[in-house]
């Protein structure tokens, strides 16, 4: 009996290790996307969304990978700086998904302009390690 639980603890030991490292290689995604997003950088963008990517935008719509890849092109570009902080981390079910609240400043001609919102990540790995395939951009209020 005493082998028994040992070996169900060192199971259950290995296997939150993985999980651990799976939420970890979310967050590592979702800050890779989000800078490549600060550059307006498709290409980089791209290589941390799943093909099925879906995103939920500030204002409420629901775009696909290729939309959202598209309003990043270079030519739509404005100076952005962002700070974050993680408000959750933790698992659907195996899947990891990352709450952050987001902070980004933006520059635009003469204007400057500042937006607090929620980022919501979703993720999967797919064999190539966890990409993001759903995310979801919520306007916060501090007085809520």
């Amino acid at each position: 009996m005493g082998r028994l639980l040992k070996f169900c603890i060192l199971v259950s030991f290995l296997c939150t290790t993985e999980t651990s490292a799976h939420a970890g290689d979310l967050s590592n995604a979702a800050s890779k996307l989000l800078a490549a997003e600060m550059h307006f950088d498709p290409k980089a963008m791209e290589t941390e969304m799943c093909r099925e990517y879906l995103e939920v935008s500030p204002v409420g719509d629901l775009d696909d990978r290729q939309r959202v890849l598209s309003f990043y092109d270079p030519k739509n570009k404005v100076e952005v700086t962002l700070a974050s902080s993680i408000v959750d981390q933790g698992y659907i079910g195996s899947n990891p998904f990352l709450v952050e609240k987001l902070h980004y400043s933006f520059s635009m001609v003469t204007k400057k302009r500042d937006s607090v919102l929620i980022g919501s990540f979703y993720g999967k790995d797919d064999g190539e390690g966890v990409k993001i395939c759903r995310a979801q951009y919520t306007v916060f209020h501090p007085h809520h």
